[in-house]
């Protein structure tokens, strides 16, 4: 018997590190971690650092970080695979929830 799935049928949560990192499902999604933060990291889903600096320097616009983000990160990688690992995860990173952060892609 075949199942289908889709990614629909998975829970991936976010948070950020000053909030969550000691909940026992964090996952770091950041190119780099805080020092007190002692969790897994999942570096497939970090921005290359280029594209963070890029960004935190206004070099380019949000609507260009999320192309580029999509087409060299997100698009390489298979939706269901990083699902099955994430479910029921939470991915952090340092921004905060009221801000724009590459991890809300993610869960797009």
């Amino acid at each position: 018997m075949h199942i289908k799935q889709n990614v629909e049928s998975y829970n991936i949560y976010t948070s950020n590190f000053a909030k969550s990192a000691k909940h026992p499902k964090a996952i770091s999604v950041a190119r780099f971690e805080p020092e007190y933060y002692f969790g897994q990291s999942y570096k497939l889903l970090a921005p290359p650092a280029w594209l963070l600096k890029a960004s935190k320097t206004n070099a380019i616009t949000e609507k260009m970080y999320i192309k580029i983000y999509i087409e060299q990160v997100l698009n390489k990688l298979n939706p269901i695979e990083i699902a099955k690992v994430l479910n029921c995860r939470v991915l952090l990173c340092h921004c905060s929830k009221d801000k724009f952060c590459h991890r809300h892609l993610v869960v797009r």
